[in-house]
């Protein structure tokens, strides 16, 4: 606060009070603030990728979420996360191609991050090529082998491929680790 009563348009003081008034819970003034940085300095990616998390956070405006994560990344090729959160919101946009462009990107830089590598396998399910998928689920698996969402996705993969008792298995699991999973229990239902 007292940097900005000094300089008002600091940019790197607006995206850390961001930060700081986002962890009180005062999600609105966080995405004004953040707004305010990227508006006095557009080359401040951790400002742009702060925006674009608090927009998808808050249900906000997802093409501007979006534009941000793009702005993040062509600052900063080497953020793993704003490239794993572009390539989600890509492909919930239909985007296939720049999504896996955006996932294979993040799960280069951060080969430990199984939900990157879940997301990359769902990309890839995408474009109808399951046996590819499996390999990013199993290797998410791998890292995590608590993760749900790995073995649903897998779950699903493999009944695309004909293995259904596999993905039976794969959904029963999810079912043990969050019982009453309504997904789980219906792609169940239709394996078995």
């Amino acid at each position: 606060d007292k940097a900005l009563r000094i300089k008002p348009n600091m940019s790197t003081a607006l995206n850390g009070l961001g930060v700081v008034v986002a962890r009180q819970g005062d999600t609105k003034r966080a995405t004004d603030l953040y707004q305010r940085a990227v508006t006095a300095n557009p080359k401040i990616a951790m400002a742009h990728r702060n925006l674009a998390l608090q927009l998808l956070a808050d249900g906000g405006d997802a093409k501007q979420a979006v534009e941000h994560l793009r702005s993040t990344v062509a600052l900063r090729r080497d953020d793993a996360v704003a490239h794993h959160l572009l390539g989600v919101e890509l492909a919930k946009r239909g985007d296939v191609p720049d999504a896996l462009a955006h996932l294979i990107s993040a799960v280069e830089l951060d080969e430990t991050n199984a939900q990157a590598r879940v997301d990359l396998g769902r990309a890839i399910g995408l474009t109808g090529q399951p046996e590819m998928a499996m390999e990013q689920f199993n290797a998410a698996l791998a890292l995590d082998p608590a993760l749900p969402d790995a073995h649903y996705h897998a779950g699903v993969a493999l009944a695309r491929i004909g293995k259904l008792e596999e993905s039976a298995e794969r959904f029963r699991t999810v079912l043990k680790m969050s019982p009453g999973d309504r997904d789980a229990q219906l792609a169940l239902d239709q394996v078995i």
